[in-house]
C-alpha cells in the first residue's frame, strides 16, 4: 500500500471533503461545493497523469535499469517514493555471512 496505513486513506478523504464543505451549509450549497472539489480532484489526478505519461524522471545512478523501468510503470508520485526506498535499501552491503543449521544469516552495514 505505498507506506499507507489502512485509517489514512479515510483521514485523507475527510480531510478533502472538509476543505469544501462545512457543516453549517445548506443541501444544495454542500452539493454544489462538493461537486466542484470532486471536478477539482479529478482535474489534479489528470494532470498528474499526463505528467507520468509524458515525462521522465531525472535517473542518476546506481541501479538506473530499474529506475528506469519503474519510472515508465509507475506515477510520478509512486516512483518517487519507490526511488527513496531503493536508495535507502542500496545504501547497504553485505559484511558478514554465517551458516547455521541450514540457514544463512548475514551482517549488513550502510555505506
Amino acid at each position: 500500500m505505498g507506506g499507507m496505513r489502512s485509517t489514512q486513506r479515510c483521514e485523507s478523504m475527510h480531510r478533502t471533503v472538509k476543505a469544501f464543505v462545512n457543516k453549517k451549509m445548506k443541501l444544495y450549497q454542500f452539493v454544489q461545493r462538493y461537486e466542484r472539489g470532486v471536478s477539482e480532484i479529478r482535474y489534479q489526478e489528470l494532470q498528474n497523469d499526463f505528467i507520468s505519461k509524458h515525462s521522465i524522471p531525472e535517473l542518476h545512478p546506481p541501479l538506473l535499469n530499474i529506475k528506469k523501468d519503474a519510472a515508465q510503470l509507475f506515477t510520478r508520485r509512486a516512483y518517487n517514493k519507490f526511488n527513496q526506498e531503493l536508495m535507502y535499501e542500496s545504501s547497504y552491503v553485505v559484511k558478514e555471512q554465517q551458516e547455521a543449521n541450514g540457514c544463512t544469516f548475514y551482517k549488513f552495514v550502510t555505506c
